[in-house]
């Protein structure tokens, strides 16, 4: 499980602890939620599907979205910008070097 977590940045300590106790916690609870989730959705709205009927959607105070609002282009100007002479100099160094000796 540690080498999911690049450099160490949590203690193998708390991923253990986790994996052991706290993650089959969580998962007993969704586990318990998703059993009784058939009979509370049949007693609250069991018809109600936003994302199947458009029509079901609560209006608020965001219009939907219009078909022609949608740009086939972007409406500022697109530029290439050239990187390939760009001097990184000794803060790219730095960065690196602190990365490879795992500082911050």
């Amino acid at each position: 499980m540690y080498g999911s977590f690049v450099q160490g940045k949590i203690p193998h300590v708390i991923i253990n602890w986790g994996t052991k106790n706290l993650i089959p916690k969580v998962l007993q609870k969704l586990r318990n939620a998703a059993a009784g989730y058939v009979a509370w959705k049949a007693q609250h709205d069991p018809n109600y599907k936003p994302w199947l009927y458009p029509d079901q959607q609560k209006q608020s105070n965001v219009p939907l979205l219009q078909q022609e609002d949608i740009l086939t282009s972007p409406d500022y100007a697109q530029e290439t910008i050239d990187e390939t002479k760009l001097d990184l100099g000794t803060e790219y160094e730095d960065t690196a070097n602190s990365a490879q000796n795992g500082d911050d």
